[in-house]
């Protein structure tokens, strides 16, 4: 979940990344301008630091949402062993405006662009559903959750081409790879269902305890679910700026 806040600071990246044509007016006036700075990652950092009051509130005349409280919507995941799935339903995340981003690469050439990002600390909720398995129990539950993650890390790598719509040019992203370092977790279920207590323990077992473990086994499906969901919101955003204010000619 960290990394859909992730690509909120990419597409500010990106925007502040290049020149603006004539009709740069569609563009907020306080973006920066780092296409012909030359130290253009460090541009881009230190404009990202001077953007977190804005990112936080949301850029609604470019389809940016808001950071506080980044709403992830609906996200099914599946262990790498296909022995479970848990389903989160109405999650939200509060602390992404709390960003460190760092080692910020753009190729223009070829629509490229990549980054690390570090969050200290994030505080989660919303609906869970599980069908898992351990040992000998079959796991079965839904409820509320709520939690917190502390020192995530990750690496975004987005590759995007151009595209003509109408008459004009347009960007659009093709591939995002998410590569996801996880620090250290924390969660609490409230379940909607009656358990009896060896289920419970169980349940306490495979996942309170153990959540650090089942993010790891789910990080592939986690990274997975989240590169597809930014992909659409990406080309959601970029499918509304035309490409000649991004990239002009002169």
């Amino acid at each position: 979940m960290e990394f859909k806040c992730g690509f909120v600071l990419f597409f500010g990246l990106m925007l502040i990344s290049f020149e603006t044509s004539t009709s740069s007016a569609k563009l907020p006036s306080y973006f920066r301008i780092c296409r012909h700075d030359p130290n253009i990652a460090g541009c881009i950092e230190n404009f990202l630091i001077t953007l977190k009051p804005k990112l936080k509130e949301g850029i609604p005349e470019l389809h940016v949402p808001p950071m506080e409280p980044l709403d992830l919507g609906e996200i099914n995941l599946q262990t790498t062993d296909n022995h479970g799935m848990l389903n989160f339903t109405n999650l939200k995340v509060w602390g992404c405006s709390d960003y460190t981003i760092k080692n910020v690469m753009v190729d223009l050439s070829r629509h490229i662009f990549k980054y690390n990002l570090k969050l200290p600390r994030l505080y989660f909720e919303g609906n869970y559903d599980m069908d898992m398995r351990l040992l000998a129990f079959e796991l079965k539950d839904s409820g509320f959750m709520k939690g917190n993650l502390s020192n995530y890390r990750g690496n975004c790598l987005l590759h995007g081409k151009k595209i003509n719509r109408n008459g004009n040019d347009y960007l659009t992203f093709n591939k995002i790879q998410i590569s996801i370092e996880l620090g250290t977790s924390e969660v609490q279920l409230d379940s909607s269902l009656k358990r009896n207590l060896l289920i419970s323990k169980a349940i306490d077992e495979l996942v309170v305890n153990n959540v650090d473990k089942v993010i790891e086994d789910m990080k592939p499906a986690i990274e997975r679910a989240l590169a597809e969901k930014f992909l659409r919101i990406a080309n959601v955003i970029s499918r509304n700026l035309p490409y000649n204010e991004l990239f002009p000619s002169s």
